[in-house]
């Protein structure tokens, strides 16, 4: 990719969570972090009901299935609540896919179609180590309710952190922002410009951290939203005070990570850090002593 070349992915539109109730996640977002879904929508074409929550940068959205027969239902059946996808918006979405296809992209549907934010497409995981990868014509928009909660980046767990970002840097012109190994955290990791957002792709070097632990239980895939705040404190008081566990990582002083359990928020890791803290701190994936799995 060149340096004029523009990013195909413009902006991380949201995290696709899978939940059982939607109404109920919608009321545990908004007790945990103080986030209100902005808006709800039904799709009858895909079977699910989804309640979009604005962050700063970016948005969560909450999927709820209809129907026990769909793919959603089987995904929480199999794995339970949790991260299900991730989705981008770009410019064309037919632009998009074919020159996704010619980098040897594959795709569950044959065309892209109509969802419940925009005219858009899906990514098979067996293309991007575990991943669906949503990109879409976003035409609903949910302007940001929180000032101080936005998306910093999702974290993805492989067996090759360079290999895996290597295939999303071939797929979706996704350029390499930084590579890092600590040998204090035993992790490779690798992130990737996702426009307003990141990819980081994160591979532990020993047997029991706990990235090594949830490939074992788990497999490739999502393993943590990483939410970045103006008073990462504050938020940790306010999970703490609906119930949630939260495990702090201060072992950078200037980078202190908080950790919900995901038992605690809707089977989903989420890291909370300090705004504009040195990405070099950031790339932990969670407490490096204590279990957040």
């Amino acid at each position: 990719m060149t340096e004029s070349q523009p990013l195909l992915f413009e902006h991380f539109d949201h995290v696709g969570l899978a939940v059982r109730d939607m109404e109920e996640a919608a009321r545990r977002v908004e007790r945990v972090l103080g986030l209100t879904a902005a808006v709800t929508r039904e799709s009858q074409e895909d079977g699910i009901r989804v309640a979009l929550v604005p962050l700063r940068t970016g948005r969560l959205a909450l999927m709820q299935p209809m129907a026990n027969d769909s793919e959603l239902s089987g995904f929480l059946e199999e794995r339970g609540e949790g991260m299900h996808h991730v989705s981008f918006r770009v410019a064309d979405v037919v632009h998009a896919r074919a020159e996704i296809a010619a980098r040897g992209g594959v795709f569950p549907d044959a065309a892209p179609r109509p969802r419940v934010t925009g005219l858009s497409d899906l990514v098979s995981p067996e293309s991007t180590g575990g991943v669906p990868v949503e990109f879409e014509e976003t035409t609903l928009f949910t302007p940001g309710t929180s000032r101080d909660i936005g998306l910093h980046h999702v974290t993805i767990r492989t067996w090759d952190a360079g290999a895996a970002s290597a295939a999303w840097q071939r797929l979706f012109r996704m350029p390499l922002k930084r590579r890092a190994v600590s040998e204090g955290y035993a992790m490779d990791t690798a992130w990737l410009d996702a426009g307003d957002a990141e990819v980081e792709f994160a591979q532990q070097l020993n047997d029991t951290g706990p990235v090594a632990r949830a490939l074992k239980l788990m497999g490739e895939g999502l393993h943590a939203v990483v939410l970045e705040s103006d008073d990462p404190a504050a938020v940790e008081e306010r999970a703490r005070s609906a119930g949630a566990r939260v495990i702090v990582d201060d072992g950078d002083p200037h980078n202190v990570l908080r950790a919900i359990h995901p038992l605690d928020f809707l089977g989903t890791l989420v890291l909370i850090a300090q705004r504009d803290a040195a990405h070099a701190g950031m790339s932990r994936t969670g407490p490096a002593n204590q279990d957040a799995h």
